[in-house]
């Protein structure tokens, strides 16, 4: 709606609540001066004439102080919901351990995984894991940080409070277990596994339909992380998608092996 039509609108509101609210005095002043024999009119007349002025006022009030403000909480709220939707988020939480993984990785048949190693994640869903192994034609794609990346180990190591040495069998263990999973069953699905030189900032699973990512914390010790998961039409999951392929396609930081 232009301003005109506002303007022409907030007008005849104003006009018939006028209107309005001279009939309302006008049928209670002749209520009033009815004679004293009119006992069944009269207060029928006064009934009406206070209704009517009622509702003028209310009118009047509602358009001047009430109905804007009412009118932008509802667009703000359209537009929060409609940024969530826009952004395909269908779950965040803040324990890890609430993700039923296995809705995802059953009849799944393709997956990309960008960790720090995901000894936990990898044991809990063993199971689920090995099925997605049998399906013909699975691609499985898996980025890891490079352990022959001396300055991003010592990084890493430092944040999770671990040894180097420590931290190197964990990356190199995850590349074993991935491998013994996936290679298995010959030829039936696609397993590729790269060592990128970048420092992950979060985690991130990308299924079919799916996307899971699950951050960091900075602080030391354990507790809840953000973990969010999306479906495949919002803007969070073409960013995830954006980003792995984008780290895959940079030769300068990942190496596949």
């Amino acid at each position: 709606m232009n301003e005109v039509n506002k303007e022409n609108t907030t007008l005849r509101t104003y006009i018939v609540s006028f209107i309005a609210a001279v009939v309302g005095v006008l049928l209670i002043v002749w209520g009033e001066n009815l004679a004293s024999g009119h006992t069944v009119i009269k207060p029928i007349l006064n009934n009406i004439g206070s209704i009517v002025l009622a509702t003028a006022l209310l009118a009047t009030i509602w358009e001047l102080f009430v109905k804007r403000s009412f009118v932008c909480e509802i667009i703000d709220m359209m537009r929060s919901d409609y940024s969530v939707i826009e952004s395909g988020i269908e779950m965040i939480t803040l324990d890890f351990s609430e993700i039923i993984w296995g809705n995802y990785l059953k009849n799944n048949k393709s997956l990309d995984i960008y960790f720090a190693y995901g000894r936990t994640w990898r044991n809990h869903n063993a199971t689920y894991l090995n099925d997605m192994s049998k399906v013909n034609g699975a691609a499985v794609r898996v980025i890891l940080p490079d352990v022959s990346d001396e300055l991003l180990i010592s990084s890493m190591a430092s944040r999770f409070g671990y040894s180097v040495e420590r931290l190197k069998g964990e990356i190199e263990d995850a590349v074993k277990d991935f491998r013994e999973i996936f290679q298995q069953n010959g030829e039936n699905v696609s397993l590729k596994i790269y060592l990128c030189k970048k420092n992950p900032v979060y985690s991130m699973y990308i299924f079919d339909n799916k996307a899971i990512f699950s951050m960091y914390k900075h602080s030391r010790g354990r507790g809840g992380v953000p973990t969010f998961v999306l479906n495949n039409q919002g803007k969070l999951f073409n960013f995830l998608r954006c980003e792995f392929d984008s780290l895959i396609a940079d030769e300068d930081i990942t190496r596949e092996i």
